[in-house]
């Protein structure tokens, strides 16, 4: 990173004020461009002539005329004004054409079947953007790594993170035909210590993930007879008969829509855990950033898995 001394930030002052006064002839029309008066101008050019030590303008009363070296020195400064332009345009152009790199981080499951499809038509319409998409269940920190943003759930911490709710991961206890069938249906929470529960294992807490259910004092565990640190792989079991597994309602839609799960104990369900878009708060943030955090704040609530 180039940091420029306030020595030589007074110099790109002093050279702008005498490029506006050269090319206008006037120093009461560079100042007036400048939205600096006239007197102001013409201190800038004394002190720049004595930084210099060279005359840079002869005034007259009636005209305003380049000495020789101001020649020179206004066109190295025109040289230096053109690349500045140049490259201003193509920042502007980066921003405008949503240009360069956005990495996103979400857990697997809800980010193949939620996340990705929105990105991919996120994506097609912007070509020159690259997006790297981050699927796995550790907690990433977004202070530490290069992540432009992550899907969140539960409760926050108070960490100087902006989070945009994006709604409510509600999870449904689903189990086959085939394995209703032969196991029956549980009526109530309590029912589900007589059938086989899929458990999600917890490698981290070395435990199974709790099912929650409305009306209950305490928390029921799957009994745990098969384990798998991941809902896709559950909820394949489940479609496959193997038990009753308790998912992410988001990813067991289609299956219980096209009749492979059914739905269980539903007038038990809880609204389930707030999922949030987390992003660090930057005071210039990047059109890219915002462009995207937008979008998903919009198209993910809007989906109708989510509704309870």
């Amino acid at each position: 990173m180039i940091i420029l001394s306030a020595m030589q930030l007074d110099s790109f002052h002093l050279m702008g004020v005498f490029v506006r006064v050269a090319s206008s002839r006037s120093f009461t029309l560079a100042a007036d461009r400048l939205g600096i008066t006239p007197s102001a101008a013409s201190k800038a050019i004394a002190r720049l002539e004595q930084k210099l030590g060279v005359r840079l303008i002869v005034r007259t009363t009636r005209s305003v005329r380049l000495t020789e070296e101001g020649e020179i020195l206004l066109a190295s400064c025109q040289r230096v004004l053109i690349e500045m332009e140049a490259g201003e345009a193509a920042l502007l152009r980066r921003v405008t054409e949503l240009s360069g790199r956005l990495r996103l981080h979400s857990t697997l499951g809800f980010g193949r079947c939620v996340v990705v499809p929105l990105i991919n038509e996120f994506s097609r319409a912007r070509p020159a953007l690259v997006i790297d998409v981050d699927l796995s269940e550790r907690e990433v920190d977004l202070q530490q790594e290069p992540f432009d943003m992550s899907i969140c759930f539960g409760d926050l911490p108070d960490s100087g993170l902006v989070a945009r709710k994006l709604g409510y991961m509600r999870f449904v206890t689903v189990a086959s035909p085939a394995y209703l069938s032969q196991h029956g249906k549980p009526a109530k929470p309590g029912d589900l210590a007589d059938h086989v529960c899929l458990g999600y294992f917890q490698p981290r807490t070395l435990r199974y993930r709790d099912w929650h259910f409305k009306g209950q004092g305490s928390r029921t565990a799957p009994s745990a007879q098969l384990n798998v640190n991941n809902a896709q792989s559950l909820l394949d079991a489940a479609i496959d008969g193997i038990g009753i597994a308790n998912v992410p309602k988001v990813m067991a839609w289609d299956a219980m829509q096209d009749g492979r799960l059914q739905a269980l104990l539903e007038p038990f369900a809880t609204i389930g855990w707030p999922v949030s878009l987390v992003y660090l708060e930057r005071r210039y943030q990047s059109q890219r950033v915002k462009t995207l955090v937008d979008f998903l704040v919009k198209r993910i609530p809007a989906d109708p898995r989510w509704r309870g």
